[in-house]
């Protein structure tokens, strides 16, 4: 439980990944987020990051990068409905998030989640993970 996270305060998210492989076309891994006010997930294979229509007010926004030749630094930064995604420094998606969760609802997930299905999978090296309340 991530107990006290303000969405209207707004938080960080910041890793370092580097991909190796995919099983399957789609979803390599991803972070699932709900703060309690709002739930979102990015996901990423090989070759792009990406975050689903489902959580935004837009088309699913994406970003294509080669995760496989280096480690790259990911920075989410989410304050009220804004999102913006940070790609090795530079800003590379910037939305509007869409999708309310119950505010007893507050956790982050990463990785292969467990919800996922089995035509869903891959495999990357994290260098680290953390996130920062505002």
């Amino acid at each position: 439980m991530w107990a006290n996270v303000d969405n209207e305060d707004g938080y960080e998210i910041e890793f370092s990944i580097k991909a190796v492989n995919e099983y399957f076309a789609g979803i390599c891994q991803d972070i699932y987020v709900e703060d309690g006010s709002y739930e979102w997930g990015i996901y990423w294979d090989t070759d792009h990051i990406y975050l689903p229509s489902t959580f935004i007010t837009d088309s699913t926004q994406s970003y294509g990068i080669d995760l496989t030749d280096d480690f790259h630094v990911i920075k989410i930064v989410v304050v009220g409905t804004s999102i913006k995604i940070y790609v090795d420094g530079t800003e590379r998606i910037s939305e509007t998030l869409d999708n309310a969760t119950s505010p007893l609802n507050k956790q982050i997930t990463w990785g292969k989640t467990p919800y996922r299905t089995t035509d869903k999978g891959g495999d990357c090296k994290y260098d680290y993970f953390r996130y920062t309340l505002n």
